[in-house]
Order: structure tokens, then sequence, then C-alpha cells
């Protein structure tokens, strides 16, 4: 049907956005950042983690914030006042979820980091392949992403566990990737 179809279309078209955003901006910053200086692989873990830790900020601290404020409003008789959608979600919170939800953006600091790792070769062996993958690998746990919060995935626990499968893969590739380029230090 159309509305499968364009649910997918959704989910492709999103990842591979993210991906070529995301990637870009790293890629852009290391090539700027190069022509002033030489590029040291801490540069990586300052970048990735900033990326990283300013999304587990903003997604995951800021999120927990939100319910906790909902949670207040709800116990203080005053829910009615907020959007009846943002009520029944924050209702239906488990403990679970919300582990769930640390988890991923904890998962998702550490994919940032070996993305950051990709584009970094890129600029460094002058590989551009390097870059163009990193967009894929993006775009590939955006997809995951997105069949869950369509609804075409409903198992959070299945979603996490594949998330964490996959970029424990990412890991061991992006270590074989830098030993086979000759790269020294973080991996």
């Amino acid at each position: 049907s159309f509305g499968h179809s364009s649910k997918w279309f959704t989910i492709i078209y999103g990842g591979l956005m993210a991906g070529l955003v995301e990637e870009t901006t790293r890629y852009l910053v290391f090539k700027v950042l190069a022509k002033k200086r030489s590029l040291m692989t801490s540069d990586i873990v300052a970048y990735g983690f900033g990326h990283g830790l300013s999304e587990f900020i903003f997604l995951g601290v800021m999120g927990l914030l939100t319910n906790i404020i909902v949670l207040q409003a709800i116990h203080s008789g005053q829910a009615s006042q907020l959007p009846s959608l943002l009520v029944s979600q924050v209702n239906q919170l488990t403990g679970l979820a919300v582990l769930m939800s640390l988890f991923e953006r904890l998962v998702a600091l550490v994919l940032q980091v070996l993305l950051t790792a990709w584009d970094f070769l890129a600029v460094t062996k002058q590989k551009l392949s390097f870059y163009f993958w990193a967009i894929i690998l993006h775009a590939a746990i955006d997809f995951l992403a997105g069949a869950y919060q369509l609804g075409i995935v409903s198992n959070l626990l299945l979603i996490e566990l594949i998330l964490a499968i996959y970029v424990l893969g990412i890991g061991l590739l992006t270590r074989r990737i830098w030993r086979k380029e000759g790269t020294h230090g973080l991996i």
C-alpha cells in the first residue's frame, strides 16, 4: 500500500539526509582544521565526544527532564493543561523504557566517535570512500530508529539489541580499517 511505502521512503530519506548532513559537517571540519594544523587522533575523540555528548544532553537529558516535568504536572492534577498525547506518552513510560533510552544515547555516543574516525581517515588518507561509507553506516542506524518510530518494528528491546550489535560491528570494522591504513593510536 502507499501508506506503507511512504513510511519506508520517510525512513530511507531521513536516514540518508541525517548521515549526509552529519558526516559532511564532520568531514568539512576536518578539512578546514587540516589546513590550519596537522590532524591528530585526539581530534576524533574531541569532535566525536563533543557531538555525541551534545546529542546525549539535548536528546537524553532534555527528554528525561520533560518527562519529569510532565509527571509532576500529572501528580499535582495539572495534566489537563498539557497536550493529551504528551500526557499519555509519559503515563506509558516504564523504568525499562527510560533505561533503554539512556542506553541508546550511550551507544549513539560511541557510534559518533566511530563515524568521526571514518571522516578523519577520509581527510588524512585522502580517500573520499571513507566519507561515503560513514554516510551509509550512519544512515543504516537511522533506518533502524525510523522503523521503530514509525511502528514498523515495535519491540524496543530488539531494536536496542540490534543497535548494540551494529555499533560493536562498526567498532570492529573501524579498528580493522584503522590498522590496515597504518594509523596508530586511538583504536
